[in-house]
């Protein structure tokens, strides 16, 4: 019988730990209609007009790259990256090449936009405010991202260097 007690102790025991979950993340809601759209690309403009630091993180197979922008008319150009065209989240399903982080005065990240350079993929992933939104590329973005990514390729950097040597005459 003290067998018995014994392992239905064990057994209620280990049931009790074994229901405990890790704790919970705070949820992140993610915007799909074309109004929450509408409303994201509102608050992406604003966050983009106290931002003062922004970062890119490029993805390759040789590893990853980052550069940052804190010129202030250069970051204003932002607010023209992505257009306010709804993206269903079930349909975002591309891997993404990069990323980009606009930062505020105190160095605290206020937009994190990860994107892919698929053409099947056109649209950014933003997070702000704890809320995903997925919305569309424009094409300002598209040809930025084409510019800046030409920059690290092989031919690119060498274009660079020689921009940067002074020329013997």
């Amino acid at each position: 019988m003290k067998k018995f007690v014994y392992i239905l102790i064990a057994i209620s025991l280990s049931g009790l730990f074994s229901c405990q979950s890790e704790p919970k993340k705070p949820e992140t809601k993610t915007a799909a209609s074309q109004g929450e759209a509408d409303k994201s690309l509102n608050r992406f403009q604003e966050l983009v007009n106290s931002s003062k630091d922004v970062e890119f993180i490029f993805y390759n197979t040789q590893g990853s790259m980052t550069t940052s922008i804190q010129d202030f008319n250069e970051i204003q150009s932002f607010k023209n990256f992505v257009i306010a065209k709804a993206v269903a989240p079930d349909k975002a399903t591309c891997t993404q090449d990069g990323g980009i982080v606009f930062r505020d005065g105190a160095g605290k990240i206020i937009i994190e936009l990860d994107y892919s350079l698929k053409p099947s993929c056109p649209y950014a992933r933003v997070r702000m405010d704890g809320t995903y939104s997925y919305l569309t590329i424009s094409e300002y973005g598209e040809a930025f991202l084409a510019k800046f990514f030409k920059m690290f390729t092989p031919e690119g950097m060498q274009q660079m260097q020689e921009q940067a040597t002074p020329e013997a005459h």
